[in-house]
């Protein structure tokens, strides 16, 4: 068993804005007309934002995508160069799905065989510029050696009010990233089709479907209903594109569905697609409770975790051996030394601690309400029992170093098999005495993010306050609240964790 030693330096609310007038270095003169002196006070000055990460050239048909991940802070647009040149200024909006979210350029002014290196810089909203990105490079490949742009026909016999969404706004989606991933995902282990037909249609889906592929007839099915109320999503782009990667893997077929011995492969591949090449959505990355099986964008992540830990060409390999029937239960082991159930644990225990206590004032837990499941349940100090309502895993953000400075969720994963509830500040509130609760953990939720801080402290960094019982008391059933912090014993937490 390990110990997180939580001891760290918060310069504090006050520091922290002072700090932003020492380093601007610049203070404005205010005269008062009514006084007979002059008044210094900091010049408001916002930082730089931080240069665009995760930048990729991906080739393909007839252009060449630049995406990256969205800056944090208020952007108001990205410049994209290209070989050190000014060639785009992005804001969200237009036809795909990527370009609507703002974090993508298609390139279609490009030549066969020529190389190009591409940067992204971001521009906050007050016109502050970040660094250029590091450099992505990509050479446009020869028409011999890329998947042409698809045919792709619109069938809106039984949905024609949909007939000119589909035609202007998925039609140009399908064609400008389904040859950069048959490319990814195929070439040059086989051409998948080039030509197949989307259909909105009226006809009851899977239950829980708004979309199919059927790669034997060359269809993608789209529910007109769910499309009509969900027409302004950026979404819809990245649930053709999902389907559209089933079109491209067109695994052996049969009437009781697709064949696909892993389980999980198939539909994690195509959230692959959505979360790592158009990028219309940030990556949900795994819940202690969650399975292998789970597939989606839980094998999605599960996914590319194999690909930059173990093996870069994995899902072109497991894809192609699908495709053409030679997976065998030794797969993941012959190209990583594992099986996939050996590599999900390996994963898990990468990214999440194991659960136990946390202790607070007075040797006092932090306790789940009667070990009650479910959101919006209290969390209270209660006498140290070891029961499911009193264990609590770490989810780092710094999956490397277990950084307990680079924040972190904690979660109670044992109240129930399928929930995973975490330390929330309610309604992401930022005041003294906000109750702090149980919740269901959700992706990037500022409310659920924690840093180790001075004197053994958890810090809310959205609010800049401290994890104690309310008031700083140490009674049995005090519930938890933030507070500012004051190195107090109530605000001194011992975090235990251990990892396989």
């Amino acid at each position: 068993m390990s110990h997180i030693s939580i001891i760290s330096k918060d310069i504090g609310s006050y520091s922290k804005k002072f700090a932003r007038a020492v380093i601007v270095g610049v203070f404005a003169l205010t005269v008062s007309v009514s006084s007979s002196y002059a008044l210094l006070k900091p010049a408001v000055a916002e930082a730089a934002p931080a240069a665009p990460t995760n930048v990729q050239a991906i080739t393909g048909g007839n252009s060449i995508a630049v995406v990256w991940d969205l800056s944090a802070g208020s952007i108001a647009s990205y410049k994209v160069y290209r070989n050190s040149t000014l060639v785009a200024t992005v804001t969200p909006g237009g036809v795909l799905s990527c370009t609507k979210k703002g974090n993508c350029y298609i390139d279609t002014n490009v030549t066969a065989g020529t190389a190009y290196q591409y940067q992204v810089q971001a521009v906050g909203t007050d016109t502050t510029t970040s660094p250029l990105s590091p450099v992505a490079s990509a050479t446009h490949p020869t028409a011999a050696n890329t998947t042409p742009v698809p045919t792709v026909t619109v069938d809106a016999t039984e949905a024609s009010d949909l007939a000119s969404y589909m035609q202007t706004q998925s039609v140009p989606e399908l064609q400008t990233w389904y040859p950069k991933l048959a490319d990814a995902y195929a070439y040059p282990s086989y051409t998948p089709i080039t030509s197949f037909t989307i259909k909105a249609t009226t006809t009851p889906l899977a239950p829980g479907a708004v979309a199919d592929a059927w790669p034997p007839t060359a269809l993608i099915r789209v529910s007109a209903p769910w499309l009509r109320s969900n027409i302004s999503d950026p979404g819809i782009g990245g649930m053709f594109n999902h389907e559209a990667t089933h079109i491209i893997q067109a695994y052996t077929h049969t009437t009781g569905g697709w064949v696909d011995p892993t389980g999980w492969v198939t539909e994690s591949i195509a959230d692959y697609t959505r979360d790592n090449f158009t990028r219309e959505r940030t990556p949900r990355s795994p819940m202690p409770n969650d399975k292998i099986t789970d597939s989606y964008s839980t094998g999605a992540f599960f996914l590319n975790w194999i690909k930059n830990n173990k093996d870069s060409a994995i899902i072109q390999k497991v894809n192609v051996a699908l495709r053409n029937n030679t997976y065998n239960s030794s797969f993941f082991t012959t190209h990583t030394g594992k099986t996939d159930v050996a590599l999900w644990e390996e994963m898990r225990d990468t990214y999440f601690s194991s659960s136990a206590p946390i202790v607070g004032i007075n040797t006092k837990c932090i306790t789940t309400l009667n070990g009650t499941p479910g959101s919006g349940t209290s969390v209270q100090i209660n006498p140290c029992t070891g029961n499911v309502s009193q264990q609590w895993g770490v989810k780092f953000n710094d999956l490397a170093g277990h950084s307990t400075t680079a924040g972190f969720s904690v979660i109670n994963s044992s109240l129930d098999t399928t929930g995973n509830y975490c330390l929330d500040v309610a309604g992401s509130g930022t005041a003294d005495g906000t109750q702090v609760w149980q919740y269901g953990c959700t992706t990037n939720n500022v409310a659920q993010q924690w840093k180790a801080g001075a004197n053994g402290s958890l810090i809310n960094p959205n609010s800049g306050k401290c994890l104690q019982p309310a008031g700083g008391a140490s009674t049995d059933g005090t519930a938890l609240e933030i507070w500012t912090c004051n190195g107090s014993a109530a605000q001194n937490w011992t975090v235990w964790y251990t990892n396989s």
